[in-house]
């Protein structure tokens, strides 16, 4: 209807449609019908609360006799429903159970947010609390309420529809729901009240907790400040003698450190005579022109050697020629053999002198990396800053082989040469040749040497 382009496509209130008009007479069926007619005291609804009176009178005047509806089935289906209903009963009560347990989680996560040491909430609405008080129901009597409420709502609407059949006169019956529910809310006030007074007390007495905890863990922070005094000042004692060995310890490592200084000259002028040796001995060009000599003269050997053939053919019989060319092809096999030999050994010489150059070079950067933490160290300790002297490179025994090694060829070629110099200029003629010669003795040799002879006497 409200589609109807008669109508202009206006709202038609449920009153003036065509199915209430059908269903005018026709109210009731197999059940107790209830029906609440809705007026307004003004002006302008006074056509509308007529009908609905009127429409309201009339279904008064209708009568019906609702009848129990049994189903005639067989006992298997009974059973059937029996079962469903039992499956229903129990997952609802699954349901409930689970509802029950996080209502109670929420309710004890509430009351821990609120300070109260809750530990488990019973079936019977009753709070356990750690302290082994029991916080009992306070909304028994709301429930118990919320059902007077509920009968008196049920008893209030048998009243209506008694009324509405004409057996009740009057309307005695709200003024006692009205009492009963004003005294409904006078008891849900003073559950409130009690509640409140009882999260009043726990409060007091958790307050009263509070105090006790904070006044003993103030004596404890007093007892720790006192042992952290305590400790400080065993810890500043332990830092002073720390510092007096520390101090004692960098006067010896400054006096190593000068000693170092004396004798870093020397390993400077090592390092130098072993980068000349290096730089000597890079035999690569003078073998490539070796080599170069070598096969120009085989060349020129060969040629000549041809030549004379050649001479010799016209000159010696056949079978001259036949032993001669048999000589000259041993000739060139032998040199060619030399010829690969001699390959084959430069090439060996240029990779022994390779790996030697890389390993030389690698004990090199070692030592100048050495001697660069020397210099440091020296300069922060002059500065007087802490530092740290590293390890002797020198006196480690798997380090700066290659170096060691050259160092000491080139002593021992020092040696032979002071020796020669020695005897060309006579100073060996004043004693004899098995005669012993006299080294420089170092300080403090006299001194060792009595303590030993005391030990040994001892």
């Amino acid at each position: 209807m409200s589609l109807d382009p008669e109508s202009g496509y206006n709202y038609i209130p449920y009153r003036d449609s065509k199915l209430t008009r059908l269903l005018q007479n026709s109210i009731g069926g197999n059940s107790i019908t209830m029906l609440i007619a809705t007026i307004h005291p003004m002006r302008e609804h006074y056509e509308e609360c007529l009908s609905t009176l009127q429409f309201a009178n009339r279904c008064r005047s209708v009568q019906n006799q609702p009848r129990v509806n049994h189903i005639n089935s067989s006992v298997v289906d009974k059973d059937r429903r029996i079962r469903k209903l039992n499956e229903e009963i129990t997952s609802l009560r699954r349901q409930i159970g689970q509802m029950r347990v996080e209502s109670s989680s929420r309710l004890l996560k509430a009351l821990h947010v609120l300070g109260f040491d809750a530990q488990e909430v019973t079936e019977a609405g009753e709070i356990k609390f750690a302290d082994g008080s029991v916080l009992h129901s306070v909304f028994d009597g709301v429930e118990r309420a919320n059902s007077d409420n509920q009968s008196i709502k049920s008893k209030v609407l048998l009243s209506n529809n008694r009324r509405v059949n004409g057996l009740v006169p009057g309307f005695h019956h709200n003024d006692l729901a009205k009492g009963r529910q004003k005294h409904l809310q006078e008891k849900y006030i003073n559950a409130k009240d009690n509640f409140s007074a009882l999260i009043q007390a726990e409060t007091t007495k958790e307050k009263e907790k509070l105090e006790k905890t904070a006044a003993m863990q103030r004596s404890r922070i007093m007892e720790l400040e006192i042992y952290i005094e305590q400790k400080q000042k065993e810890f500043r004692y332990a830092l002073m003698q720390e510092r007096a060995t520390s101090q004692k310890e960098m006067a010896q490592l400054v006096a190593n450190n000068h000693q170092l200084i004396k004798q870093s000259p020397q390993t400077k002028k090592a390092i130098c005579e072993s980068q000349r040796i290096v730089s000597k001995i890079d035999y690569r060009a003078q073998l490539t022109e070796q080599i170069a000599r070598i096969e120009a003269s085989k060349q020129t050997q060969i040629a000549l050697l041809q030549e004379q053939v050649k001479f010799s053919t016209s000159l010696i019989d056949k079978s001259h020629d036949v032993c001669v060319i048999n000589q000259c092809d041993q000739i060139v096999n032998a040199k060619k053999n030399e010829a690969k030999t001699l390959q084959s050994q430069i090439r060996q010489l240029e990779f022994s002198h390779s790996s030697n150059l890389e390993m030389i070079r690698m004990d090199c950067n070692e030592l100048f990396d050495y001697i660069e933490r020397l210099v440091r160290a020296l300069q922060r300790l002059r500065s007087g800053q802490h530092a740290t002297i590293p390890k002797n490179i020198l006196a480690d025994v798997t380090k700066l082989q290659h170096i060691k090694s050259l160092v000491l060829l080139h002593k021992h070629s020092a040696r032979k040469k002071c020796w020669v110099r020695e005897d060309s200029r006579g100073n060996n003629a004043d004693r004899p040749f098995s005669a012993p010669v006299r080294r420089a003795k170092p300080p403090g040799f006299t001194s060792s040497l009595r303590e030993r002879v005391r030990e040994t006497a001892y």
